[in-house]
């Protein structure tokens, strides 16, 4: 075997395949046996038998309490660790026993207070936080009545409305499995503070937020942008394909997190500046949208609705040797002579331009085991149709892989409907002669429509994505029922909200519109919320 300094060996650079590290709060070194090894110019491999290992190592004195006394992980250091009792002497102590060990070291004064104790302006460590769940994609406002009563707010002891700190994990809410991020972390989330809606003092001017600067009033309240754990993935992460729909595996939350920052415990990094993330102020800023007659009317936008409900559980389907996204959970499984169809109406289609229909259907079923009948080579078959669609009879083997375990139809062309608009799907009634146990049992996964979407609210209330492209379009958005809100808002960027201004309002009450114009060199996603959706401190869920 080569050593380990030897630049040739494969750990060297690995630092996660050998070296001394941490396992919780059990200090561990990691060694590699490698028992087999080829030498290319004698062309020879070796196979070691048999690898003695002889392992020395000095105890570290008593170091003090233990940061845990009652480590939840113990189990995991019993089941892990070659000599689990011999490494007790190596857990990790209090950080005022570390703190005093280093100085026993002769570490330098700088690592000593380091260890004693985080720095005060840590975001995380050390902090109160509220977990706010979030499920559905929208703006959330939040009063203080929801949270007077947790431990991040003193009854005494008031908070500035400017101290409240809003977080979130970025980007996919799935993070991968088959790598990592050093420099991933978690980022602030810019918010609004509602407007006091009680009449000021005379000669007081009408302020955003409370007029004594407290977070303490019932009625008080903030409000911001939150995604919640599926959607389409770039919403979250705008390199990716515009056909790409995040269902989350494993979660049915995202997360964000508050906190407030005061002024012994600043939330300030070299990465977030003390001034709180607002929006409509700076760095978030606001932009003008007011039409100057120059631009392009835009009379649609891009549709796009992803359909699906997980209802049963088929573990075996899997992606293998594919790029398509696994799939464990389905709509609705078939066999032989049964049927499914799913009705939906879109009445913010624009019926005269081309659309595109996409639908992903699973084998669930495999009968290469069947050796005593006349396999007739496939497994599945399956009829689909929608609209005035009708796709020719698809046939497939197996509930692996791409090209054998799923099948996905696509198609483009003039049939959306506003209303009644019907997929079904269906597996022929067959049986194989001289094989009773043959099985062909298939799921409906979801299907998917893309179109051209007039800008019609729903609840006074709406969100869209417009094309791609570069230049200066206008969008002319109505019709809403009341006045359309003050809140018009570019949440391309998800954390960070631009509140827009100088919409141009037209019409009367019950047919008003608001024409917004704006430059762009990439597809933009503007959202228009009720006023009213935010002072009574409940969510916007967009319309698609």
């Amino acid at each position: 075997p080569r050593p380990m300094d030897s630049p040739a060996h494969p750990c060297r650079s690995r630092p996660d395949c050998w070296g001394v590290t941490w396992m919780r709060n059990q200090r561990v070194a990691r060694i590699v046996i490698e028992p087999v090894a080829y030498e290319p110019s004698l062309r020879r491999l070796s196979v070691a038998a048999r690898v003695d290992v002889e392992l020395a190592v000095s105890s570290p004195g008593a170091l003090g309490p233990a940061a845990e006394p009652v480590d939840p992980f113990e189990a995991v250091y019993r089941a892990s660790l070659v000599n689990y009792e011999q490494g007790r002497g190596w857990r990790r102590p209090r950080a005022d026993a570390l703190a005093a060990a280093a100085r026993r070291a002769g570490e330098p004064l700088a690592a000593q207070a380091a260890l004693a104790a985080p720095p005060d302006t840590s975001l995380y460590v050390g902090r109160t936080w509220i977990k706010i769940a979030i499920q559905k994609t929208g703006f959330y406002a939040v009063n203080f009545s929801r949270l007077r009563g947790l431990l991040l707010f003193d009854p005494t002891d008031p908070a500035p409305i400017d101290s409240l700190r809003l977080f979130t994990w970025p980007g996919r809410t799935i993070l991968p499995e088959d790598s990592y991020c050093d420099s991933c972390d978690y980022r602030e989330v810019a918010i609004g503070i509602v407007r006091d809606v009680s009449p000021p003092a005379a000669g007081t001017p009408t302020v955003d937020g409370p007029a004594d600067g407290l977070f303490a009033d019932n009625n008080d309240a903030f409000y911001f942008f939150a995604q919640g754990p599926d959607g389409w993935a770039n919403d979250y992460e705008p390199t990716v394909a515009d056909t790409s729909f995040i269902n989350h595996t494993y979660e049915k939350n995202n997360y964000y997190y508050l906190t407030v920052a005061r002024s012994d415990r600043p939330v300030s990094n070299d990465s977030y500046p003390t001034p709180p993330l607002r929006i409509g102020a700076a760095p978030v800023g606001t932009r003008n949208v007011a039409p100057d007659g120059s631009e392009t009317v835009q009379p649609t936008v891009a549709g796009r609705l992803h359909v699906e409900r997980d209802l049963e559980y088929w573990p075996d389907a899997s992606a293998i040797r594919s790029t398509l996204a696994w799939e464990k959970w389905f709509w609705r499984s078939l066999v032989p002579a049964q049927s499914f169809s799913h009705s939906l109406d879109l009445a913010d289609a624009d019926t005269t331009q081309p659309a595109r229909f996409r639908l992903r259907h699973w084998g669930l079923s495999s009968n290469i085991f069947l050796r005593n009948c006349t396999y007739p080579g496939f497994d599945h078959r399956l009829d689909l149709a929608f609209n005035t669609v009708q796709f020719p009879r698809e046939q497939w083997s197996g509930f692996y892989s791409a090209d054998r375990g799923a099948r996905t139809f696509d198609t483009t062309g003039v049939f959306l409907r506003r209303t009644g608009n019907l997929m079904s799907v269906s597996v022929p009634f067959y049986t194989v002669p001289g094989c009773p146990a043959f099985l062909d049992r298939s799921g409906l996964a979801f299907f998917e429509l893309y179109y051209e979407r007039l800008l019609r609210p729903v609840n006074d209330a709406i969100d869209f994505r417009t094309h791609a492209g570069t230049g200066r379009f206008r969008y002319d958005i109505g019709p809403f029922v009341r006045q359309p809100s003050s809140y018009v808002l570019d949440v391309t960027e998800p954390l960070r909200p631009v509140l827009l201004l100088g919409a141009l309002l037209s019409g009367t009450a019950g047919d008003y519109s608001l024409a917004v114009a704006d430059t762009q060199s990439t597809s933009h996603r503007y959202v228009v919320v009720p006023d009213s959706i935010l002072v009574q401190n409940s969510a916007l869920l967009p319309a698609s």
